[in-house]
């Protein structure tokens, strides 16, 4: 396939990153097949797979089959394997694997995967596994009707029992840090001053120390003056970072609200008239959403121009001091053009981001 086509095809897995170090292998059987091998207490094989549509030739569905088989064959018997994805086709028991679709009395629209056009609905992707896996390792499989993931199929859900360990908690990392915001009040000021100038008293840096020794007492009397005035508070640093500041409180609600509008569309025999309903919500939740992207990413682009800036106006500031001094009186200091420093700034940002 050239740059300039269109993709027909495509298969992937993704895995949480605590599981990361039992991934074994990972197999690409062809652009429809793809192959993972985790390793817990045994072996767990999952195989996503996208098959050719009935529209396409004969020969590219029996390619897909056999390499699909193939992918199966390579596996021990006693091994557990999970099958996943858009099949297509109804599947044989040759390979001894239990389609677990039909298992569970669910509701109509949580068990068709595929609605076209016309709102014909139907069957076609599948969570399989084999024999290895007892029937009580299967726990639900069911179809997310209300997930709006902008294709005719549907977002499936499967729970199953797989025997992975349970994820330890991570150990908390904390550190103390001194109470500096106290420093606000002119009297814990002033004591952080008197302490600091009485503990020097105490512990001099002597003329014949050197750089090393004097450096570690003059730390130590900032340190320890700074303990005694300001005190010190306990800071933890394993918390999540929010990776979403854009999802506040009223963009909860107005998903919420578009949730309920997609899910009276479906439910409802008026189709046109629930679908303007559901469509202008979802334009809109999705306006807002967008807005509220752009402006925290324009505040969070600000704030970084803003801390660069402070770090090189320090520099600068250094350099200049530097250049009034007897011994730099010679050196002569050049102008440097406002679009040189555009263009410097530009640079550091897009490296920064």
């Amino acid at each position: 396939r050239t740059k300039r086509q269109r993709a027909t095809s495509g298969v992937g897995v993704a895995i949480n990153d605590k599981y990361e170090q039992n991934i074994e292998s990972i197999e690409y059987v062809c652009d429809r097949i793809l192959r993972v091998n985790i390793m817990f207490d045994q072996p767990i094989h999952i195989i996503s797979v996208y098959a050719t549509d009935i529209n396409k030739p004969e020969e590219m569905s029996m390619d897909f089959y056999e390499n699909l088989q193939s992918a199966i064959d390579k596996i021990p018997r006693h091994e557990k394997i999970i099958l996943l994805g858009d099949l297509n086709a109804r599947i044989g028991n040759e390979n001894e694997l239990r389609i677990n679709n039909t298992y569970f009395p669910h509701k109509e629209q949580h068990k068709y995967t595929f609605y076209d056009n016309r709102n014909n609905k139907s069957i076609i992707d599948y969570i399989i596994t084999n024999r290895s896996f007892l029937p009580q390792q299967i726990i639900d499989i069911r179809v997310l009707s209300s997930a709006n993931i902008g294709t005719d199929h549907k977002l499936m859900l499967g729970k199953i029992r797989i025997g992975a360990p349970l994820s330890k908690k991570r150990p908390s990392i904390k550190t103390e840090k001194f109470n500096i915001e106290s420093l606000n009040h002119e009297s814990t000021k002033q004591l952080y001053s008197n302490r600091c100038q009485t503990l020097v008293t105490l512990n001099p840096i002597a003329q014949f120390d050197t750089p090393n020794t004097a450096w570690n007492k003059l730390k130590e009397n900032i340190c320890k003056g700074a303990k005694e005035a300001l005190g010190t508070r306990t800071v933890s640093h394993n918390r999540r970072p929010n990776i979403k500041p854009w999802f506040t409180l009223e963009v909860k609600n107005i998903t919420r609200e578009m949730k309920e509008k997609y899910l009276q569309y479906k439910k409802s025999l008026q189709h046109r008239r629930t679908e303007i309903f559901y469509t202008e919500i979802r334009n809109r939740t999705n306006n807002r959403v967008r807005k509220l992207k752009k402006n925290i990413g324009s505040d969070l682009v600000l704030a970084k121009w803003r801390r660069i800036c402070t770090e090189h106006k320090k520099r600068i500031g250094k350099m200049l001091r530097g250049l009034k001094r007897e011994t730099n009186e010679t050196i002569q200091l050049r102008t440097i053009a406002e679009d040189m420093w555009e263009k410097y700034f530009q640079r550091l940002i897009r490296r920064n981001r």
